[in-house]
């Protein structure tokens, strides 16, 4: 009987000493911000008291209980504010002083989340180097991406989309134009892209000459053991040296290495289709072997987990985050 509810309602206290007191259970931590604001645009027009009985006013009205990505951008501004103001100023080192440089910072979470990648994402904005490792895995990484997918349309070429991305990425490099003459052959002969791409490798052009040296490579990896294949395929690619002109160039190559000792006997040697489905599997079980981390001498802000600190020292310590609620209902003993 919604009376019951209504009666206690109204004659609850508010004071939170009181005996019978109110407690409004208005946080939601399920639903974004955006339908949290329409629900309440809805039910505040619907809900008026009076005959309807329920007032939906402030206190009943759904909140937010996480912080909202809008939070999270905000507060990764200002620590890319504080980062910029206090790289070059001094700090004590022994009976010295030197430049604070941004291999000094760290940025701690509590826990690995989707978190990270949004902060980096607008430090990296702001012309901060930085390099995170608390949410990702070795086959996420792009130069990773791209080399994986090249060796997915060596082991199955007729994968439209795989294809079309291998095209665009290096050695291929294919321009806009080249790409659209390829789907407007596509269009014209309603057939798979992959089609189109062996019957125009018939003739003089770029589809040959793309479909030569997946035809080499192809052979390469059916006779050659698969990680000397993989360190082949990089050179003669210049995915590895395209991936160390980049910025933390040294990260990105590391990355590749770890690909390849990934492709190593174990104990057999693996074959091409094999590895790609040891990959696939790795992933869906996010039991992939970590990226690479970084050298003491790389100049970017770290972002790391609290318990992967352990150990560690840095002149500039970030903590964010600081307004989450504790979980009480998980904590032991009081300390």
């Amino acid at each position: 009987d919604p009376g019951l509810f209504m009666h206690k309602y109204a004659h609850f206290s508010p004071d939170t000493n009181a005996r019978e007191r109110i407690i409004h259970l208005s946080e939601n931590f399920r639903s974004r911000g955006t339908i949290l604001r329409a629900v309440n645009h809805v039910f505040t027009h619907a809900l008026r008291g009076k005959r309807l009985e329920i007032d939906y006013d402030s206190d009943a009205a759904l909140k937010p209980g996480l912080p909202t990505e809008n939070a999270t951008q905000r507060e990764a501004a200002l620590m890319a504010e504080r980062i910029l103001a206090l790289k070059g100023t001094l700090v004590g080192e022994g009976e010295s002083q030197r430049a604070l440089s941004f291999r000094d910072m760290v940025i701690l979470l509590r826990s690995a989340s989707n978190r990270a990648g949004k902060i980096a994402d607008m430090l990296q904005s702001r012309g901060i180097p930085v390099y995170s490792d608390a949410d990702r895995q070795l086959f996420d990484v792009q130069e990773v991406s791209d080399m994986l997918t090249l060796l997915k349309v060596l082991d199955n070429p007729c994968q439209d989309e795989l294809l079309l991305s291998a095209l665009s990425a290096p050695p291929f490099d294919w321009s806009d134009m080249q790409k659209a003459a390829l789907a407007m052959a596509r269009q014209q002969h309603d057939e798979p892209l992959h089609q189109v791409f062996f019957r125009l490798a018939e003739q003089p052009g770029p589809c040959r000459d793309a479909m030569l040296l997946m035809d080499r490579w192809r052979f390469l990896s059916e006779h050659t053991q698969l990680d000397i294949f993989l360190r082949r395929l990089l050179r003669e690619t210049g995915l590895y040296t395209l991936a160390g002109a980049k910025p933390q160039g040294a990260l990105r190559r590391g990355n590749l290495r770890l690909l390849c000792e990934r492709a190593a006997p174990d104990p057999q040697p693996q074959t091409l289709h094999g590895f790609l489905q040891r990959v696939t599997e790795a992933r869906r079980q996010d039991t992939a072997k970590a990226a690479a981390t970084l050298g003491a001498s790389e100049d970017v802000v770290r972002i790391m987990t609290i318990h992967k600190s352990k150990g560690l020292e840095f002149p500039v310590v970030i903590l964010p985050d600081l307004a989450h609620r504790f979980r009480l209902h998980s904590q032991g003993e009081m300390l």
